[in-house]
């Protein structure tokens, strides 16, 4: 691994004790960057929505107003930002993502001789006991992996979602950590509400995030429209206008696909089903530019929400970070679809434009 202070290193002298003490104290950091590199956000259109529906620690810190020299006091004298600390230490252990105090400062800025707990304030890290913890690295806490500390997190983020959004919230962790169980998350969001709501404020529990009225609302209209039936019971299915365009679909996408489940790609764009989700050796953005292309020429007539829901349910895309198979989440398939993000490095997409022009 090449240092994260290459060409820095080279003016300072190891015979000098202060030039002694930061390349020290770089060393640290630099093996600190190292294990927590996989936490850190690509800077690509592919992460973004995380940002926006996850969990993202710095995404609730932004939510709530919380400055890095809040997070950085621990106990925290307000009981809600103390709440959040604990929490979100508690996700950071299960993930191994602590580190003794004694390098807290290496690790805040590791460029200083001297240890200053501006620094500490500045980098959001805290210190409980003898642990040290870096409270905005980009993790999402999972319901899976962290139980209460999730739910907690879950209701502060869907407090402060505004109406309008809270169906695009609820839709992408219903895929993200609900695995499309949709009475599962109805269930959940009921309990939610009777620890975290209103009624729950009144036993005793004032210091916690209380969801309000209004998002109630707005999550049961979600659950109400969610639980209509669809018209035909085809919601995991789209519609191709006719057979040379499902054919010319075929011919852009399969080039990324394994020749084995050729036969499943082309079986899920004639309007059926797979038993496991298809690997696309692509990006997010790649795959889904194709249909946002394919439905502004008209050659798929299906609405693009339904475009939306058949993508994340039937496929999985290349991370451009981790280069691993990865769930498309509704937001930002949708985004992309609409035109709300540009997408970059396109893929061949001739066979259909043949189509559009004949």
């Amino acid at each position: 691994m090449n240092s994260i202070f290459d060409g820095l290193d080279n003016y300072l002298d190891p015979n000098n004790p202060e030039h002694r003490l930061i390349l020290e104290k770089r060393a640290i950091a630099d093996r600190w960057e190292e294990h927590v590199s996989k936490y850190k956000p690509a800077t690509d259109s592919d992460t973004l929505a995380d940002d926006e529906f996850g969990l993202k620690l710095p995404s609730l810190w932004s939510a709530y107003s919380i400055s890095n020299k809040q997070l950085a006091k621990y106990p925290n004298q307000d009981a809600l930002v103390r709440r959040f600390q604990e929490a979100a230490m508690d996700v950071l252990k299960r993930r191994q993502l602590f580190f003794p105090a004694e390098d807290a400062y290496a690790i805040a800025n590791a460029d200083e001789p001297d240890d200053k707990a501006v620094h500490l304030e500045n980098a959001g890290i805290c210190i409980r006991f003898n642990e040290g913890f870096d409270l905005n690295l980009p993790v999402a806490p999972s319901r899976e992996t962290d139980g209460g500390d999730f739910d907690l997190l879950f209701a502060a983020m869907l407090a402060k979602i505004v109406p309008l959004s809270v169906g695009n919230f609820l839709e992408y962790h219903l895929s993200k950590n609900f695995r499309d169980d949709f009475q599962g998350l109805k269930s959940y969001l009921q309990l939610l509400f009777l620890q975290y709501g209103s009624v729950g404020a009144t036993s005793g529990t004032s210091d916690v995030p209380l969801l309000s009225d209004t998002a109630e609302q707005a999550v049961q209209i979600w659950l109400s429209q969610k639980s209509q039936p669809t018209v035909n019971g085809d919601y995991r299915k789209i519609k191709i206008r006719d057979t040379p365009a499902a054919d010319a679909l075929f011919a852009v996408l399969a080039p990324y696909f394994g020749k084995e489940i050729h036969g499943s790609l082309r079986t899920l764009i004639a309007g059926g089903t797979s038993e496991t989700p298809l690997f696309f050796n692509g990006t997010c953005s790649q795959f889904v530019h194709v249909f946002q292309e394919a439905c502004e020429m008209g050659l798929i007539v299906s609405p693009k929400i339904k475009v939306r829901d058949w993508i994340v349910q039937h496929f999985l895309f290349r991370h451009i970070r981790t280069k691993e198979p990865t769930d498309f989440t509704p937001g930002l398939v949708y985004k992309i679809l609409t035109k709300q993000i540009p997408v970059k490095h396109l893929i061949d997409i001739s066979p259909l434009q043949s189509l559009k022009e004949a």
